[in-house]
């Protein structure tokens, strides 16, 4: 069937009742399948398919979930080490297991009752006149999505219920209509829903049982319309999904092999920005059209290495592109494709990534830039030199967007504050203001108590510098110290608000971050630099930053600990394995043990993710080496006292891992603490979990970094309170 005669059947379908060719269209080729999904959307309204019955045989247990990163790629970065601030909670969650563990500080854990109980507030959406904000937060038990009109006002709740909301929007052209996306008890199988809003009544608008990526609205055809991604035709697939907002199934518009983000629309409600990812070096940006289902890359072959990463795309109101991108070369800059077909690049060379960019009315361009941790914003109008947007010290930024003219909104968090929504007015350039609009920090806490981290250099064996940074606690010292590992290992650490830090420094003890090589933030070369048999050259660097504490005064070197989540956890071991006289003690929370056995029993899908990171365990040559720097293997060299926390249902590092290092030390008749978290994965997302570890990772470390171990002064601390 040619697209005539699909023209000609449609055109007789809008005088009769279109659902009686709706079947036909669907036997269409790929081609025309996005022209059937507009079509039968908008003039059918079929009722989604009778479910089969369910088996009689008895089932094996569901598997755990697949987790996916902030910006929905499943296997993509995912730094598990970050505070959860969202917990969720359950009556029947079982506890934890701990073994080794002594009975819990009464004293500790009510010292610890208002950092376990600290917020943050996310920006989900801002008004085209900057009048009124969507944000998630959590105000009772659970994340839900509430509107003020005004800086500070009360917030007003739009939704509710026990699970918590992870994104929102209010429907275009559709007032008193917003759509959400939740999961349920922690599965990361996200569904996505319509709520009007006043009535309390609530659609679902996907299948209910599969997992979704974020979603984007557009009302460019004339009525809204929602594309998304999901799962359901293959587990570790993310196939483009669309909806016009009924309470029935979306159509599989566009199937795709691999991960798939949606961007965003174009103007005319007929394009898809997607984004296609292999890893965190390769990445690519694609423009999907629903007219014939085409999907082409929006940068050609010839402009770009294999190894590019592109993150972000949107059309400008003069039609050219803008493209956040690295195009293979160090950093990520904002690059724009005119008019001609010619790329040019929009932002500075400078030797820091952009994270973030929106265009304002005006053509002008802002962006924000990661200036060794923190946030820097800029704006450019035209060919003009950027203009530095002021911002607080220390701060990071996240959720750019523009907020009408001269109005940026966004949120920010500092070590000492929790994130904010704040609104921006640049329409005074010499006197920009910025404005709070919601106040996440508790009454309870005190931030004049938190201390602000300085950032330093370590000096590697090759000459690599090292970026950390320290939290000193007040007073005279020497203090003791513990390294603070970020996971990844393609993460950071940044000035971000950790109530744990904050407690630990308040306790008199320094938190020393560093970013070794591998970590992000420092350009695609740094990050690289761990890849594969160069593995070890990332202990070398742990090496250099515990140097570099030896010409530090007021820390005690013979009173130093580390800790560390997923690959975190792996430097961790390394570590101590590495350095038995410099260490006293380390908590290892879901890390690898052995990298052979993680890469043979981690699920499929991120095997193909992880060899490019970690190697290929299936060559020979890679695998000796693997073999050599697993800290399995070298568990005679560990003499300092761990404690070991997983989930038992971690997807990404297997339990087994735990397991393994734990029953080699306790066979060397070594001090080991253990958590095991029945109805966990690859982090400590429901309550009961999250403050047992905590209470059972402070007891542990005071433990063997005061001498002699002491409750003293936890009962003055209270918290940090004022």
């Amino acid at each position: 069937m040619d697209r005539k005669e699909v023209e000609a059947i449609v055109a007789r379908a809008r005088g009769l009742q279109l659902c009686m060719v709706a079947p036909v269209l669907a036997r269409l080729p790929l081609a025309f399948t996005a022209l059937t999904v507009l079509v039968t959307l908008s003039a059918c309204r079929a009722p989604a398919a009778t479910p089969p019955p369910a088996p009689t045989a008895t089932l094996e247990p569901a598997p755990p979930p697949l987790e996916e990163d902030e910006d929905g790629v499943i296997g993509g970065p995912r730094d598990a080490s970050q505070f959860e601030f969202e917990p969720a909670l359950s009556d029947d969650t079982p506890p934890p297991v701990l073994t080794g563990v002594p009975e819990l500080s009464p004293a500790i854990q009510a010292a610890l009752v208002p950092y376990l109980d600290a917020r943050r507030v996310r920006l989900s959406h801002v008004a085209s006149d900057g009048s009124r904000m969507l944000v998630l937060t959590r105000e009772g038990a659970t994340t839900q999505v509430y509107s003020l009109g005004e800086p500070l006002a009360p917030l007003e709740p739009l939704t509710f219920g026990a699970e918590p909301v992870v994104q929102a929007s209010p429907v275009p052209g559709r007032p008193g209509e917003l759509v959400f996306r939740r999961d349920h008890g922690g599965d990361e199988d996200h569904q996505i829903y319509l709520r009007v809003l006043g009535t309390g009544v609530e659609h679902l608008l996907t299948d209910g049982a599969s997992r979704h990526g974020p979603f984007r609205l557009s009302n460019g055809a004339g009525a809204p319309l929602v594309a998304f991604t999901g799962n359901r035709r293959a587990e570790s697939d993310l196939d483009i999904y669309l909806s016009t907002l009924e309470p029935e199934a979306p159509i599989l518009a566009i199937p795709r092999d691999g991960q798939w983000i949606v961007l965003g629309w174009t103007g005319d409600g007929q394009h898809l920005l997607l984004r296609r990812y292999w890893s965190i070096e390769r990445s690519m940006i694609y423009l999907a059209n629903l007219d014939d289902g085409a999907v082409e890359p929006l940068v050609d072959a010839l402009d770009t290495p294999d190894e590019a990463s592109f993150i972000d795309a949107r059309f400008n109101q003069n039609g050219e592109l803008d493209l956040l991108g690295d195009f293979g070369e160090d950093f990520v800059a904002v690059h724009t494709r005119g008019l001609d077909g010619q790329w040019r690049q929009q932002t500075p060379v400078v030797h820091a990534d952009v994270e973030a960019f929106t265009r304002q009315a005006d053509g002008t361009l802002i962006y924000a830039t990661n200036d060794d941790g923190a946030s820097r914003l800029f704006a450019r109008l035209a060919e003009q030199a950027p203009r530095e947007l002021a911002l607080p010290h220390g701060a990071v930024l996240n959720g750019l967007r523009s907020a009408g003219s001269g109005r940026l909104a966004f949120t920010l968090t500092s070590a000492t504050r929790p994130s904010d929504a704040y609104l921006l007015d640049r329409r005074e350039p010499d006197n920009p203001e910025l404005v709070q609009w919601t106040r996440s920090l508790d009454s309870a806490l005190d931030p004049a108590a938190f201390v602000e981290p300085t950032t330093h250099r370590a000096m590697s064996s090759d000459g690599l510098e090292v970026p950390m940074l320290v939290y000193r606690p007040r007073g005279d010292g020497p203090f003791p110290a513990l390294l603070w590992m970020h996971g990844g290992p393609e993460d950071q650490s940044r000035p971000v608000f950790n109530p744990i830090i904050q407690y630990f420094v308040r306790r008199g003890i320094a938190i020393i971050a560093p970013n070794v090589r591998g970590s992000d933030g420092y350009g695609r070369r740094f990050r690289g630099l761990d890849d594969g048999v160069l593995r070890d050259r990332a202990i070398e660097d742990v090496g250099a930053v515990l140097d570099w504490l030896e010409t530090q005064p007021e820390i005690d070197t013979s009173r130093v600990g580390i800790h560390g989540v997923s690959y975190g956890g792996f430097m961790v071991l390394a570590s101590l394995a590495a350095y038995p006289e410099r260490f006293v003690a380390g908590c290892d929370v879901v890390g690898i043990t052995n990298f052979v056995t993680f890469l043979e029993n981690t699920r499929p899908y991120r095997q193909a993710l992880r060899r490019p990171e970690y190697g290929d365990e299936r060559d020979p040559e890679v695998r000796a080496v693997l073999e050599r720097i697993s800290p399995i293997n070298q568990v005679d060299r560990i003499e300092a006292p761990l404690f070991v926390a997983h989930g038992a249902n971690d997807p990404r590092v297997p339990v087994s891992e735990a397991e393994q290092i734990i029953a080699a030390l306790r066979a060397r008749d070594k001090e080991v603490w253990s958590m095991i978290a029945p109805t966990e994965g690859h982090a400590f997302k429901q309550r009961i979990n999250r403050d047992t570890f905590y209470v059972a990772m402070i007891m542990f470390f005071e433990r063997h970094l005061f001498e002699p171990p002491t409750d003293a002064g936890i009962d003055e601390l209270e918290g940090g309170l004022e």
